[in-house]
């Protein structure tokens, strides 16, 4: 007699295998009409036939420098007119909806200058001014730094 969990699992197994069934048909349908419509295209490939060609005898003599579906805007531009080069012509720039607008260019600060400025003389602040004891610990470039020393 079997046991609960190996009827469970009995029925786990057999639920897995007809998944993986359905998918490897599915797949297989999916991949035998691939190579049908890839077997019909280098057929007609080869006899030169397209769906998009139309008999030779229905073509009208307006028709005949066509080989298939032509934009609108080259047709305008090369059937039907009497020029005698073809003129190619880029069109206008327009930015997709899709692509977003760049920033703006960021106004530089005024009066903001890329060079150091100089320091005119100490702070008046008292807790800025330095003390005769740190003014003689201090290098001589330290004391011009500061004002301290005439250069």
């Amino acid at each position: 007699m079997l046991t609960e969990e190996e009827l469970v699992e009995t029925a786990l197994l057999r639920y897995a295998q007809q998944r993986a069934m359905k998918w490897g048909a599915d797949r297989f349908a999916a991949e035998f009409h691939r190579r049908d419509l890839e077997e019909r295209w280098l057929v007609a490939a080869r006899s030169g036939i397209t769906p998009y060609s139309t008999p030779v005898d229905a073509m009208t003599p307006s028709q005949t420098g066509l080989s298939g579906p032509v934009d609108a805007g080259a047709q305008e531009n090369v059937v039907g007119s009497d020029r005698t080069e073809a003129r190619m012509v880029r069109p206008a720039y327009a930015r997709h909806s899709s692509v977003p607008r760049p920033p703006a260019p960021e106004p530089e600060p005024k009066g903001r200058s890329p060079r150091r400025r100089k320091r005119k003389g100490p702070p008046n602040d008292p807790a800025c001014v330095i003390t005769p004891a740190e003014a003689a610990r201090m290098s001589a470039a330290g004391r011009r730094l500061y004002g301290l020393d005439e250069p």
